[in-house]
């Protein structure tokens, strides 16, 4: 840099701050040759990062001129306008370079200067005195970056620069911290996450004599007051410690790790003196948490946490399964799994919080696991699949299988890490009337903070019973070898578990008699091991699954098919209710479920039926979240329908065990539950009215086209094909204004004549199809077939591969036009099979396609193919059995269908599934009558095409 004077005016010293925040958008820049340094602008998000934005003058001396100037004036009114100038105080919390503190400063001595007017003729000095003085005294500041504190007492100081006079401290007015914490609890945070000591509380007793009590408790104890009932403070205080695990240790570890600390803290907080009272257990003082906190980090630390937990199991025997179950100072391949300083950051994180009530909230636990589950997944372990149940859906499981208080009942858990036996426990406390009764709470879970977990939560007012075992491998047997029974089951096993032997199968028939599973898939296996756990005389259970084990295998004739295994259940006639649960009800997926409730000894009249309530769509997402929370009054609701038994429209029906054999046991209760799509059709005689003014108004606006284009008068005129032939010849130079006009009319009548039309042929297949005949699933009249989307690697190869061969590839968009002649996606033709059967095969002309996939726009459009093309998986094709099934009836029928598939959508998106279509129930009258259906359609169907075609012609024409 050049030598030179700087001249630090006013304004200049304002500016700093502008410099030292475009210095963070700059890099430094050596120039070796010439020996010069400089700054070269780059692209970053340090402002962002920092918050450091720079309030520009006119803005600040704006804001003192609305806000500042008053509080002047009234001061300058005073008896003594001096002493009440230098007592104000200026407070700026986010100061930055103190260019609000420096214009306050100035304003303040422009007025003491003012009324110092005795030493006017030295207004230079006299106004830089009161400036100093003004600064010394009434300025205070906060800010969370220390470089901006540092330039914030830099620019102070140069604005009140006095010749042989000292710099006066500003340490005490220009802090940093976080100005909504406070200072306190900021430099507590701050010592916390450096992994210094906790402070001395009574380092600073002066200070601390003058606060009152309730100001004491925040700044000397501030995060003893915060409430951890309030999810937002719970979520940040986790992320402070999954901040501290993450890749440093592996997801599982992580999870332990927070967990058993947190669940160790708890204990030790509960056996704090003024807590003796509610003491079940006993930790010597030598081994409460301050042991721990105070412990030096000189890699002993593990084995000390290690030691001190497992002489709290000795001395309480009631902790084995919560403590013990990991070791803090373990070794894997010579080196330690979690050092010291890991373990000193998530003690000094844990210890800012008293623990001794949170359960007082019953959500905590739950709230804290489902928490980590979300943001430290294991794609590697079995848990990936666990999602851990939310109260409400554990409250709807438990009001579900009705468990009484009184009496001693047990109760079991197979995967007890979902929280359901902990939602039971809160239930059945709610129940006590502060009575005691004798609870037997017994679960199972292959992973240790699972189980752990569940007997935290459960507390210890139960006598519980918690393995560590995989349950489809190592049930629970008793001293005979038989399977343990229990009067009441409640289970949300891992969903689409694969990987699981069929031996475990095939070797405990008593335990899987209803089938054996598919090797991909173990929901049924999970719903047999709870169905062989319950008492056999009386014995309910409530299972959650995913949506898709209701359906997954119907219409497979494979012997180990689910569909079999349902079909096994339900002639036992063991189901009682099935509820479909929409998606978001859970933290880790947004799925959609099932909740399925067994009774092995079913009331007579609830035999040979099955109640279906479908409230997949039934619920409300709150605006500010994406998970939905089951009100209580929806819970009522279902409660109110399984209670009453009865059919309600749109929302549950009891069914026969035979209309569940005619859906091929395909039990998603939208089948079963009346579901009809009211759609409200005007009479015949006000549309035929309407048509007839539209065609009028159409037709006329046609002769004036005809007209205009010079067609012979002479000939005859029928507008709907001479426009045609005129308009295919057309070019766009012979498109005037005038001509412009009457396309656009002819095309907006062309419109509203289709819109008609469509509504005339609706209300007629209505009434067609409305029939009093036999209705079969499609798939017994038709085959059907789902496409293919090739990977991106297919593709690409393919491409080199092949030398100008493609082949048309029909996705859901085309069926737009329901007779496809093109299509704007392509396929090579080596990647498509000769198979008529595969899902890559090429379909020929004259093909039927229905969308299944695509929304709710887009589900449901059919069309035929007028060119040989593939399809897509969002595309099925149905080709009919013509010795039963009529071509044309067919595409009527599903053209009909376009806006009625309400009964067999699935999902956020509402498509359809190719299950859902070979399972629909079709009308099938006699050859006969189908081809009279579809002779009274063709006018209506003939009409709508001719008019899709002109319009789409003069759309062209209008657009070019």
């Amino acid at each position: 840099m050049q030598e030179q004077d700087i001249s630090m005016d006013n304004k200049k010293i304002r500016e700093i701050g502008n410099i030292n925040e475009s210095l963070l958008e700059a890099q430094p820049l050596v120039e070796d040759e010439s020996v010069t340094f400089g700054f070269q602008t780059v692209r970053s998000n340090g402002r962002k990062l920092s918050g450091s934005y720079y309030t520009p003058s006119s803005l600040v001396e704006f804001l003192l001129d609305l806000t500042f100037d008053p509080i002047l004036d009234n001061a300058c009114a005073r008896l003594d306008p001096e002493k009440a100038l230098l007592d104000l105080k200026v407070c700026d919390p986010a100061c930055g370079s103190g260019t609000f503190l420096i214009a306050a400063a100035q304003r303040i001595a422009e007025c003491l200067d003012t009324i110092r007017s005795d030493r006017r003729k030295q207004q230079k000095d006299v106004e830089r005195t009161a400036l100093r003085e003004v600064s010394k005294k009434s300025l205070y500041g906060v800010d969370l970056n220390p470089q901006a504190v540092g330039l914030s007492k830099v620019c102070i100081w140069l604005q009140t620069l006095e010749r042989d006079k000292p710099l006066f401290p500003l340490d005490d007015h220009i802090k940093c911290g976080n100005s909504l914490l406070g200072i306190e609890l900021d430099r507590r945070l701050s010592d916390k996450r450096c992994g210094s000591k906790m402070p001395n509380k009574n380092i600073d007793n002066k200070r601390e004599s003058h606060l009152s009590g309730e100001v004491k408790q925040v700044l000397l104890n501030p995060l003893l007051s915060i409430d951890l009932t309030d999810a937002s403070v719970l979520e940040r205080w986790l992320d402070e410690m999954l901040r501290v695990v993450k890749n440093v240790v592996s997801p599982m570890k992580g999870k332990e790790l927070i967990l058993s600390l947190l669940f160790y803290k708890y204990l030790s907080d509960l056996s704090e003196p003024s807590l003796l009272d509610n003491e079940f257990y006993i930790v010597r003082p030598a081994c409460r948490w301050e042991a721990v906190q105070t412990h030096p980090v000189d890699g002993t630390l593990g084995d000390f946490i290690t030691n001190i937990t497992r002489e709290a199991i000795s001395l309480n025997p009631n902790l084995k399964g919560i403590l013990g179950f990991i070791h803090y100072g373990e070794y894997k391949d010579g080196k330690r799994v979690v050092n010291d300083t890991v373990l000193r950051k998530l003690i000094e994180i844990i210890s800012c919080y008293n623990l001794a009530h949170v359960t007082k909230n019953i959500d905590f636990w739950d709230n804290t696991y489902a928490y980590l589950l979300q943001h430290l997944p294991d794609p590697h372990n079995a848990a990936q699949n666990q999602f851990y149940t939310p109260r409400d859906v554990a409250r709807l499981m438990v009001e579900m299988i009705k468990p009484t208080y009184n009496g001693n009942d047990n109760f079991y858990d197979p995967a007890c890490g979902s929280g359901c036996l902990s939602g039971l426990s809160h239930y059945l406390k709610g129940l006590s009337n502060g009575q005691e009764a004798d609870k037997r709470f017994v679960g199972q879970d292959k992973i240790s903070i699972a189980s752990a977990l569940a007997k935290m939560d459960l507390g210890f007012s139960w006598t519980v019973e918690l393995y560590q075992e995989d349950t489809l491998r190592n049930p629970l047997r008793g001293n005979s070898g038989k399977l343990k029974n229990f009067d009441y089951v409640m289970a949300n096993p891992p969903w689409n578990l694969s990987g699981c032997d069929r031996e475990i199968y095939i070797n405990d028939p008593d335990r899987f008699p209803y089938g054996i599973p598919p090797t991909r898939n173990a929901d049924w296996g999970w719903v047999q091991h709870v169905l062989a756990s319950l008492n056999k005389d009386h014995g309910r259970a409530a299972v959650i699954l995913d949506l898709g084990a209701l359906s997954r295998g119907s219409g497979s004739e494979s012997p180990e098919s689910e569909r079999n295994i349902r079909k096994a259940i339900i002639e036992d006639d063991i189901l009682d209710a099935i509820i479909s649960l929409p998606r978001n009800l859970f933290y880790t997926t947004a799925a959609p479920c099932c909740l399925l409730i067994f009774d092995i000894n079913k009331r007579q009249e609830y035999k040979g039926k099955v109640l279906f309530i479908d409230a997949l769509n039934y619920m409300k997402r709150s605006r500010t979240s994406r998970k939905i929370d089951l009100q209580k009054e929806e819970r009522d609701r279902i409660i109110e329908a399984y209670n009453l038994r009865k059919t309600i429209k749109d929302f549950c029906c009891v069914a026969s065990l035979k209309a569940i054999s005619s859906n091929d046991y395909d039990l998603r209760p939208v089948l079963y539950v009346s579901q009809e799509i009211n759609i409200h059709y005007r009479s015949q005689h006000v549309i035929e009215r309407e048509l007839a003014e539209v065609s009028q108004i159409r037709t006329s606006n046609d002769l004036k086209i005809l007209e205009h284009l010079h067609y012979p008068s002479e000939e005859p005129v029928h507008s709907d094909d001479i426009l045609k032939i005129y308009l295919s010849d057309m070019s766009k130079d012979n498109l005037d204004e005038d001509l412009r006009a009457l396309l656009e009319n002819s095309e907006k009548s062309r419109g509203q004549e289709l819109a008609l039309e469509i509504e005339r042929r609706e209300r007629v297949s209505h009434l067609l199809f409305a029939l009093d005949v036999e209705r079969i699933p499609l798939k017994k009249c038709a085959n059907i077939y789902s496409g293919f989307t090739p990977t991106k690697k297919e593709k690409k190869a393919a491409e080199l591969w092949t030398e100008g061969e493609y082949i048309s590839w029909v996705k859901a968009g085309d069926l737009e036009q329901e007779y496809i002649l093109e299509t704007e996606g392509r396929l090579p033709v080596i990647l498509t099979r000769n198979d008529i059967c595969s899902r890559r095969a090429v379909r020929p002309i004259n093909t039927i396609v229905l969308a299944i996939c695509g929304g709710g726009s887009t589900v449901g459009k059919t069309a035929v193919l007028g060119i040989p093309a593939a399809i897509n998986q969002a595309v099925c094709c149905i080709y009919p059995q013509e010795d039963t099934l009529d071509h044309s009836y067919l595409f009527c029928y599903l053209t009909y269908m376009r806006r009625r598939w309400g009964r067999e959508v699935t999902g956020g998106r509402q498509d359809l599934t190719l299950q859902a279509v070979k399972n629909h129930s079709l009308p099938l009258p006699d050859k006969k009558r189908q081809q009279e259906i579809v002779n009274e359609l063709r006018p209506h169907n003939e009409k709508i095409l001719r008019l899709k075609e002109e319009i789409a012609l003069l759309r062209k024409i209008l657009k070019a």
